[in-house]
C-alpha cells in the first residue's frame, strides 16, 4: 500500500473512532480523516433522519449548505450536474454514503482536491475502508445505546418487584456477614500486617467475591480454579496449582479454604506483608485458624439468614395472597337472567390468573378472565396492574376494542417484552340476551347449547402486551338461548396433567356440562374443578386454575 492507504493509518483511524462515544464525534473524525488523507478543503456530513430526509450535521466549508430530502448513492461517486448542481456550484464534487446494518445512515460530501483534479484508485479504496470502519463504529454505538435503553427499562420494571421484596435490604441491615468480613480484614491487617486480601464465598458451586483489595483484578478463570483447592497453598514460583501465575501477578501469597465439617464455604486470599517479609509457618497456622473460626461464623450466619428468609417469605406470601383475594369479585355474581359463578386456585402463593364481573349499566356487565404469562409473584404483580387499569377504564364505558387497546398500552409500558396477558372480555346484555366478546389470545371459552351444539368463542386478537400498535377491532357477538352455558377457563384446567402426563382436555368439560344442564352455575363450576383435582391428584398443581361458568336462564 502507498502512503495514503497503510496499515498504521487505518489503525490510528480505528483507534480514534474507538474513543468516540457518540455519532457526531464518529462522523466528524471520519470526515476530517477523509479530507486530510485525500487532500480536500471542503467537507460536510448529512445524516439520514428516516422520516424527514437528510439533515446537515457537520459543515467544514465557508458556505451555507441547503437542505436535501434524499441522496441516491450506494457507493462513492461524483455529484451529478443535472440533479446535484447546487452542491457543485458550492465547491463540492464527491458524495460518499455510510451504509450500516439499517441502510444508508449518513452521506459525506467532499470538495475538489487541492493538488490534482482526479481522485486516485488508492484514495477511493482508502475512502471505502474508512467508511466501512465508520459504519461498524456507528453500529456499535447504536447497539450500545439500545442495550443501555433496554437495561434502563428492565431496571425500572424490576423496581416494583424490589419494592415488594425488600427482604434482601432488610436482611442486609440484620446480617452479620459484613461484620465477619470486617473482622477477618482487621485480624489479617493487624496481626500479619498485610494490606491486600480477598474473601470469596463458595455456595451451591458458585463463587462470589465478598471483599477484594488487590490492585490487579483476579481473573474469572483463576477464581473458578479455587474450587479444586482443599488445603492452604503458598503462591510462589514453585506452586503447581492451576493459574498460579495469575494469582502471583495479582499479588496473592496465600490461599486458604474456609471450611466447616469438611464443607468448603469460601476462600481467603492473602497478599504480601507491608514489610516485604516472608510468611512464617506460624503465620500460615494463624491464617488457617482464622479461616476456621470464620467458617463457623459464616455458617451460623447463613443458617440464621435462611430461617429468617423462610419465615419472612411465608409471611409475605400469605399477605400477598390475601391482598390478591381482595381483588377478586366479592358476593354473588349473578344478575338478571345470568347465573354466574367463578373460582380461582393459585398454583403458588400468588396467582397470575384473574377474573372479574364489572357493572357497566343496569342491563350490562363486563366479564373478564385473564392469565399472565409466568407464575408466582411476578405474574401476580402484573395482574394487579392489569386489574387496576381495567377497573379504571371500565368506568369510562368504552367499546371493547378501545378497552383492550388501552390495557395493551398499559401493560407494554409497565412490563418487560417477554411478559403478556391472555384475556377474554365479554359484555353480558340482559336486555338483548347477547354476549359481545373480544378474545385477546385466550383459550377459547366454550358455549354449550342444550341441543348439543358447541361453539368456541375463538381468538380474535393477540394477547395484551405483545404488540404496541394493534386495533383490537375483531369483536364477536352471540345470542343466548335458555339454558345455554358458557365456560371460561385458563389453561391450568385443560392442561392439568395426571401421572401419565395426559391433559385434562376440553372433552371432559363438555361432558360435565351436557350432563348438568339442570344444575346451577356454581354446581357446574364446583364439579368441573373437583374432577380436575381428581384427574391430577397424583401430580402437583403446575399452573394457576381459574374457571367462570355463566348460565343463561329465561
Amino acid at each position: 500500500m502507498n502512503k495514503i492507504i497503510n496499515f498504521e493509518s487505518l489503525i490510528n483511524f480505528s483507534s480514534a473512532l474507538s474513543k468516540a462515544d457518540d455519532i457526531y464525534a464518529t462522523l466528524n473524525i471520519t470526515l476530517l480523516s477523509l479530507m486530510g488523507k485525500i487532500g480536500m478543503l471542503r467537507g460536510a456530513v448529512y445524516v439520514n433522519t428516516n422520516h424527514f430526509g437528510f439533515e446537515l450535521l457537520i459543515n467544514k466549508s465557508p458556505v451555507v449548505l441547503p437542505l436535501i430530502s434524499d441522496f441516491s448513492a450506494m457507493e462513492m461517486r461524483k455529484l451529478e450536474p443535472e440533479t446535484e448542481s447546487e452542491f457543485l456550484d458550492l465547491g463540492f464534487e464527491y458524495v460518499l454514503p455510510v451504509i450500516d446494518s439499517e441502510g444508508v445512515d449518513s452521506v459525506f460530501l467532499l470538495g475538489r482536491k487541492i493538488i490534482s483534479d482526479k481522485v486516485s484508485r488508492d484514495e477511493i479504496k482508502y475512502a471505502h475502508l474508512t467508511l466501512s470502519i465508520c459504519s461498524t463504529t456507528l453500529d456499535i454505538i447504536k447497539n450500545k445505546r439500545r442495550l443501555e435503553e433496554e437495561r434502563n427499562v428492565t431496571e425500572k420494571k424490576n423496581q416494583l418487584l424490589s419494592t415488594l421484596f425488600e427482604l434482601s435490604k432488610d436482611f442486609s441491615v440484620l446480617l452479620t456477614k459484613k461484620e465477619i468480613i470486617k473482622r477477618l480484614s482487621f485480624y489479617l491487617m493487624g496481626q500479619l500486617a498485610v494490606h491486600r486480601f480477598a474473601i470469596i464465598d463458595y455456595h451451591n458451586d458458585s463463587l462470589t467475591i465478598l471483599a477484594n483489595s488487590f490492585k490487579n483484578d483476579l481473573t474469572p478463570e483463576s477464581i473458578d480454579s479455587l474450587k479444586g483447592i482443599t488445603e492452604t497453598t503458598i503462591i510462589d514460583s514453585k506452586s503447581e496449582i492451576a493459574f498460579a501465575e495469575d494469582f502471583e501477578k495479582s499479588g496473592v501469597n496465600i490461599i486458604s479454604p474456609i471450611t466447616i465439617i469438611g464443607n468448603t464455604l469460601g476462600f481467603c486470599l492473602t497478599g504480601g506483608k507491608l514489610s516485604k517479609a516472608k510468611f512464617t509457618e506460624d503465620d500460615i497456622h494463624y491464617v488457617e485458624s482464622l479461616c476456621f473460626a470464620a467458617g463457623y461464623a459464616l455458617e451460623n450466619e447463613r443458617l440464621f439468614k435462611e430461617e429468617l428468609v423462610k419465615q419472612q417469605m411465608e409471611a409475605e406470601m400469605s399477605t400477598a395472597l390475601e391482598i390478591q383475594r381482595q381483588l377478586l369479585p366479592k358476593g354473588a355474581l349473578s344478575f338478571a337472567n345470568f347465573d354466574i359463578f367463578g373460582k380461582s386456585i393459585p398454583s403458588r402463593h400468588v396467582s397470575g390468573d384473574y377474573y372479574d364481573l364489572i357493572p357497566l349499566d343496569e342491563n350490562r356487565k363486563l366479564v373478564v378472565v385473564a392469565d399472565v404469562s409466568g407464575k408466582g409473584i411476578p405474574a401476580g404483580l402484573i395482574m394487579a396492574n392489569f386489574q387496576a387499569g381495567l377497573r379504571v377504564l371500565a368506568e369510562l364505558n368504552l367499546p371493547l376494542c378501545d378497552l383492550a387497546q388501552k390495557l395493551n398500552l398499559l401493560i407494554l409500558k409497565n412490563t418487560s417484552y417477554d411478559r403478556y396477558i391472555t384475556a377474554f372480555f365479554g359484555i353480558l346484555d340482559s336486555e338483548s340476551n347477547q354476549i359481545e366478546f373480544l378474545n385477546a389470545g385466550h383459550n377459547p371459552p366454550i358455549l354449550i347449547k342444550q341441543n348439543g351444539e358447541t361453539i368456541f368463542l375463538d381468538n380474535t386478537a393477540p394477547s395484551i402486551g405483545m404488540f404496541e400498535e394493534y386495533p383490537y377491532d375483531q369483536n364477536g357477538l352471540v345470542r343466548l338461548d335458555n339454558d345455554d352455558v358458557i365456560v371460561i377457563y385458563t389453561d391450568g384446567i385443560n392442561e392439568a396433567k395426571n401421572s401419565e402426563s395426559i391433559d385434562y382436555g376440553l372433552d371432559n368439560i363438555n361432558n360435565f356440562v351436557f350432563s348438568a344442564f339442570s344444575k346451577t352455575a356454581q354446581d357446574i363450576c364446583t364439579d368441573i374443578l373437583a374432577d380436575v383435582v381428581l384427574h391430577s391428584s397424583d401430580t402437583p398443581q403446575y399452573d394457576d386454575i381459574t374457571l367462570v361458568v355463566i348460565k343463561y336462564i329465561l
